[in-house]
């Protein structure tokens, strides 16, 4: 039943869905059910909307972590856990189905990734998403089993997908988001990989992403930080752990991943900034594929 061009439930129907369709996966803001062969419903958790204060941050205007970028794999170092952050032109933060709703305009512009669907309701009151649903995935962190010649394409086509958001003032700040254990697993990942190889952004409702109606730096720089360690960890097949690098083994990290094939260059920005931007991560990608075919 439709309701505020939206997906009207009862709390029974709600619970009927959860004991009878697919259970897909969980997160920090709430759960996901397979409903048909193209659509799941993410049910938001009780305590998605509140906010919570973590110690040792240092928060900017928009509520991101700023202080630390060697965290920034780590989701629960934010401190907003609303389902889904949007923030006006004003810098006021929407409350969720207003944010919902202007979330899934912006998907008019954006051709390259699915953005959120449509609104559940429970009793009149926002309780979830639909999303499209993307079968046999794993998490994308399987493209580092790849030949090179592939992992370069699977992470240009990424990049390709990441600027449109971000030129849309979408802001994916979780994309290095990785099963320790099981790093091709989909548990956890915000980008996915199929039997296609293209790579899916996913969890665009959640506190992994943060929507804006004016351009934020603040929020780019955390983006290409974790973009950037996404990507150089595929392509040169490294584990890139920030906690263990300091002034007196940088230099033999950087060693292995030249020797690993990323060009110096790229690897100099990345240890005075500890992220790449955007375009140079495109060039780069783009010199390693000619190299290739020469």
């Amino acid at each position: 039943m439709k309701y505020k061009e939206g997906i009207l439930l009862s709390p029974v129907t709600k619970e009927d869905i959860k004991r009878n369709y697919k259970f897909v996966g969980s997160g920090v803001d709430g759960s996901v059910y397979r409903v048909n062969k193209d659509f799941v419903y993410k049910f938001y958790n009780e305590n998605s909307d509140r906010i919570t204060a973590f110690e040792n941050g240092v928060y900017d205007e928009d509520g991101v972590n700023v202080a630390d970028y060697k965290n920034l794999r780590d989701k629960g170092k934010r401190v907003d856990n609303r389902a889904l952050k949007y923030i006006d032109e004003d810098g006021v933060i929407l409350a969720r189905e207003e944010a919902i709703i202007k979330a899934m305009e912006k998907q008019k512009y954006v051709k390259n990734t699915q953005l959120p669907i449509d609104i559940i309701y429970v009793n009149y009151r926002v309780a979830g998403c639909v999303y499209k649903y993307y079968p046999n995935k794993l998490g994308i962190y399987s493209a580092a089993y790849l030949p090179l010649s592939i992992r370069l394409k699977i992470c240009k086509r990424l990049l390709e997908k990441v600027k449109e958001l971000v030129d849309n003032n979408i802001y994916p700040i979780a994309l290095a988001q990785v099963d320790h254990l099981f790093p091709i697993s989909k548990k956890n990942a915000n980008v996915l990989l199929g039997v296609d190889l293209e790579p899916q952004i996913i969890d665009l409702d959640g506190i992994s992403t943060i929507y804006s109606d004016k351009h934020s730096d603040t929020n780019l720089r955390v983006v290409e930080t974790n973009l950037t360690l996404l990507i150089l960890e595929i392509i040169s097949r490294l584990k890139i752990n920030y906690n263990e690098i300091d002034d007196f083994n940088y230099e033999s990290y950087a060693q292995e991943m030249i020797k690993n094939g990323i060009p110096m260059t790229i690897v100099d920005e990345f240890f005075d900034y500890f992220r790449v931007d955007i375009d140079s991560l495109n060039h780069t990608i783009s010199y390693m594929q000619r190299s290739l075919r020469k």
